[in-house]
């Protein structure tokens, strides 16, 4: 099963697996999002592009192209781990954007083992980091992040822009659960930001929700 510490910069988290766990998880987040038959809905073509970053993250892991160590965690053996670092931000929104689409692929009992083991050590390296901020955070594990937003995608990269723009270190992480209220909807940031993307795709003669924020690695890898 996949655990996650905090990276020592504080700006995201690591995870971990052996490479059948990262396999396991890389296949149940596979089943949930860029099936073509829900493409016209709402706003699922948009959670595809959030959910494609992450999908990238885990399958790089596996295949031994981001961390690695030698270790055990349930077990008493010594096995190879993989791992990855990803970002609260990125995490976070990943997270919401796969729960938002269990409502046209409902998860079983293994899907949700994983999405909830995943969580309860989210909650512990929250906790560990900065006991203080972390019970303002861990609201977004548990659904206060708008899943049905037509601009995840874009909300996601523009949060997470704003926030490694505040360096690293916990005076950083105490800034994420402000920086966190415009994922809520019809919060005053949220409204701020809904309109800033929008203005921003007006003015490059695209629609919003195709508006396109650089993907550059440091995007999304939480640097340690």
């Amino acid at each position: 099963m996949i655990y996650a510490t905090y990276t020592k910069s504080g700006i995201g988290a690591q995870i971990w697996g052996t490479y059948d766990d990262l396999r396991t998880f890389y296949e149940i987040i596979e089943k949930f999002w860029n099936i073509t038959e829900f493409q016209h809905i709402g706003a699922f073509e948009n959670r595809n592009e959030l959910i494609r970053t992450f999908s990238y993250e885990v399958r790089k892991s596996m295949n031994g192209q981001r961390l690695s160590r030698r270790g055990s965690w349930f077990s008493q053996g010594d096995s190879q781990l993989y791992g990855f670092e990803i970002s609260w931000v990125h995490l976070f929104f990943s997270l919401a954007a796969l729960k938002e689409n269990w409502n046209f692929i409902p998860p079983n009992k293994l899907d949700l083992s994983f999405f909830y083991s995943l969580e309860h050590w989210l909650e512990l390296a929250l906790d560990e980091y900065d006991i203080s901020t972390a019970h303002k955070i861990k609201p977004y594990l548990q659904g206060s992040i708008y899943g049905e937003n037509p601009y995840m995608y874009q909300f996601m990269c523009q949060l997470n822009e704003n926030f490694f723009s505040l360096g690293k270190g916990k005076q950083a992480f105490r800034k994420l659960p402000e920086l966190l209220r415009a994922s809520s909807y019809a919060t005053v940031e949220f409204n701020e930001l809904n309109d800033y993307i929008e203005e921003e795709a007006k003015r490059l003669d695209g629609k919003p929700n195709q508006f396109k924020i650089p993907e550059i690695k440091e995007f999304y890898i939480a640097h340690a």
